[in-house]
């Protein structure tokens, strides 16, 4: 009963939290932005793997995977807290950790970061050899990490905020890998995020 109650609580909140910069829309399969001014973007995902993930912490959380035709292979693990839990460290310096630890990169350096409203979008070099774009959407209690292979999620998402940018990254050899890690579903083990009164300091 309680999983039930879960599960209908996460699909109302996925459908109908649209008051947030993202949201991801179940049943059209779709990721839901709001850019400048309030400006609808919205992507049409292929076939996503979603999953949901639980943690004491967590109000609603889930990870998905897509392939699509027009954008390539993308990640995100979207992540809403409860009100009385919050991240023991940086958000966006915890996922990049365990991207580069996860994926046992050699490398992983920044190349360039452009932040507009409460997004960032930032591009690493991986390697020294190709590139790869995270796109890091936050608000209080909520941290949304999107991994973008190819790079064409990150520009067009870009554009939006400024229609004048020039991408010098986008055709370079682009980073592929098949990246899954949780961290709601590892924070157990890791305490990445806590209720406010407790401490997991590292």
């Amino acid at each position: 009963m309680i999983r039930l109650l879960f599960i209908i609580i996460f699909a109302f909140c996925l459908s109908a939290c649209s008051t947030l910069s993202y949201s991801y829309t179940a049943q059209k399969n779709q990721m839901n932005f709001k850019t400048l001014n309030d400006t609808a973007f919205v992507l049409k995902l292929g076939n996503p793997t979603l999953a949901i993930q639980n943690d004491s912490c967590s109000l609603y959380s889930y990870t998905l995977s897509d392939v699509s035709q027009g954008y390539g292979k993308i990640f995100v693990e979207d992540i809403t807290l409860h009100s009385n839990c919050q991240f023991n460290q940086e958000a966006l310096g915890a996922f990049m950790y365990e991207f580069k630890e996860q994926l046992k990169l050699q490398s992983l350096s920044k190349v360039e970061e452009l932040a507009f409203k409460n997004y960032e979008f930032l591009t690493y070099k991986v390697n020294d050899m190709a590139y790869v774009n995270i796109i890091f959407i936050y608000a209080p209690f909520s941290s949304t990490f999107i991994v973008d292979y190819e790079g064409k999620l990150h520009h067009e998402l870009l554009l939006q905020f400024n229609p004048l940018y020039k991408n010098n990254y986008l055709h370079e050899k682009r980073f592929d890998a098949n990246y899954h890690y949780s961290l709601v579903r590892m924070n157990i083990f890791k305490g990445y995020f806590s209720r406010m009164s407790e401490d997991y300091s590292r």
